[in-house]
């Protein structure tokens, strides 16, 4: 565990996919699945295509690339309802996730949520696996903004009455932990098998860096 001296901390703000929840293979095999379903076997790497675009502007590059026989709209919808069932029954937190949000919440730290995933499967996810009401906040990219900027951070601290300099920012991903870092708030990089390639860019950012989660000092 890299980690800097981090002042005591007034409150914590944790990502959900690749941060505490191990969903990004699932992410990364989606467009496949879907895809397949249509025979078509898209190549290694097109998931990196994906990545910075909404939910809408991938189902048009697939449906339009592929000569796929559906709407947007509609691979749209598919798509929801098949990440739906993975939020709603089978994806796992990360080892030490548990333990590491218990703990903060037995300290006393407020916690929030901030996730670009919809707030129903953010909600689906986190009920089943116990940890719902363990955050004072949830907030998601659908209601303040991607995080390319700093409003979803900036309103969960102050939902959490803390001041950014005092909020740890968990996150996964090298554009999420630029923008905190950028907006003065503490970072924590988490590592996660997808965003290997940015890991020494990620670390550079960090004020703390978790190879895993059980790293914290609890």
């Amino acid at each position: 565990m890299k980690q800097t001296n981090l002042p005591a901390l007034q409150a914590a703000v944790f990502d959900m996919d690749g941060t505490l929840l191990d969903s990004m293979q699932m992410w990364a095999e989606a467009p496949g699945v879907l895809l397949g379903r249509y025979g078509v076997h898209p190549p290694e790497g097109f998931i990196r295509r994906l990545i910075p675009l909404s939910a809408r502007q991938c189902a048009v590059l697939m449906v339009e690339e592929y000569h796929l026989p559906v709407t947007p709209e509609q691979l749209a919808g598919q798509t929801a309802e098949y990440t739906r069932r993975q939020y709603a029954e089978h994806l796992q937190l990360k080892p030490g996730a548990r333990e590491l949000v218990e703990q903060l919440a037995a300290r006393g730290v407020p916690m929030a949520l901030a996730s670009a995933s919809s707030i129903r499967d953010v909600q689906a996810a986190m009920t089943r696996l116990g940890l719902w009401d363990k955050f004072r906040a949830v907030l998601t990219c659908d209601e303040y903004g991607s995080k390319q900027g700093p409003a979803i951070y900036q309103v969960a601290a102050e939902k959490l009455g803390a001041a950014p300099a005092r909020t740890a920012v968990f996150e996964d991903s090298l554009q999420a932990l630029r923008t905190a870092h950028e907006a003065g708030f503490l970072t924590v990089m988490v590592d996660d098998e997808a965003s290997r390639e940015d890991w020494p860019q990620m670390e550079a950012l960090a004020d703390a860096r978790l190879h895993r989660l059980t790293d914290w000092p609890l």
